[in-house]
């Protein structure tokens, strides 16, 4: 059996079960998927906390959760998660670096334990169109966003994702990941427009009255602001896009990858995080014919 310990929020889950869905196919055997983390409530400062938020697709996979207690710190979930998996038998794999493809990790043996955010679509490129199936929303949109729906589907439609929340509040996350500066958004707007006939701008954010404010002044614009709590909602509409301009985000990668428009547009921010990304790490985060700004 595979086993992917999951952690973050929606888009950093999608990543974990693509990848473990991947290697249970190749080693003809289960998935698992690892709730412990998610279940906890540890008192780190800075820590985010997170629920498991799959439930809304048709993945394919089963559970597995230690019932740690809830108050422990985060290493010490992870030592207690590695140490049982390895009493098992199990081939426990922690990702060596953020951010950067690690072919050797389809060397692993069909029974083996996964640690890490594994954010590269070539983990799971090769099942294209299973993880379309299994990343089929299963709850049916309301009657407004059935309106943006119809809207996104017979416009020029650009889905404009723009992040805040914890970039901005934690000091953690400010640090890691950073936030897209104003700049890049009008120079990918503007290169949309170079590009497209008549476009339409559809902005998502966790900071919607902030957005609006920034961008009053473009005009063929919606603002998303009715899936408060309802985050999948958002990503749905995202998909329906032609075109985008992605975040720093693995919420609006997923956003942008799963979208079946073939000739699709989709800038992506260079700074995709605080630190920066050396070359090999650029490879494995975007996917070929990205625009990179």
């Amino acid at each position: 059996m595979i086993v992917v310990k999951l952690a973050g929020g929606l888009g950093n889950q999608m990543f974990q079960y693509a990848i473990g869905r991947h290697l249970s196919l190749k080693y003809n055997t289960k998935l698992a998927l690892d709730l412990s983390l998610l279940k906890a409530r540890p008192k780190d400062t800075n820590y985010t906390i997170r629920n498991y938020e799959l439930d809304i697709f048709d993945v394919k996979c089963s559970f597995f959760d230690l019932k740690l207690p809830r108050n422990l710190k985060l290493k010490q979930t992870d030592i207690l998660n590695q140490l049982f998996f390895k009493l098992l038998n199990y081939n426990v794999i922690s990702e060596k670096e953020y951010y950067k493809f690690d072919e050797n990790i389809f060397n692993c043996s069909k029974k083996a334990y996964l640690i890490g955010y594994w954010q590269s679509a070539k983990y799971f490129d090769s099942i294209r169109n299973t993880l379309i199936a299994d990343f089929k929303f299963m709850i049916q949109p309301n009657e407004l966003n059935n309106k943006h729906i119809n809207e996104i589907e017979s416009s020029n439609s650009i889905s404009i994702h723009i992040r805040r929340g914890d970039y901005i509040s934690n000091k953690i996350a400010n640090n890691t990941h950073g936030v897209c500066n104003i700049q890049y958004y009008q120079d990918a707007i503007a290169h949309i427009k170079s590009k497209v006939s008549d476009p339409y701008f559809f902005f998502f954010s966790d900071d919607i009255d902030w957005v609006k404010e920034q961008f009053k002044s473009l005009n063929n614009t919606t603002f998303i602001n009715n899936n408060a709590n309802k985050g999948f909602e958002d990503l749905r509409l995202m998909t329906l896009c032609k075109h985008h301009i992605i975040a720093n985000s693995s919420f609006s990668w997923w956003g942008a990858w799963l979208s079946l428009n073939n000739s699709k547009i989709v800038i992506a921010p260079k700074n995709w995080t605080a630190f920066g990304l050396n070359k090999q790490q650029e490879e494995s985060v975007y996917c070929k014919d990205w625009i990179i700004i």
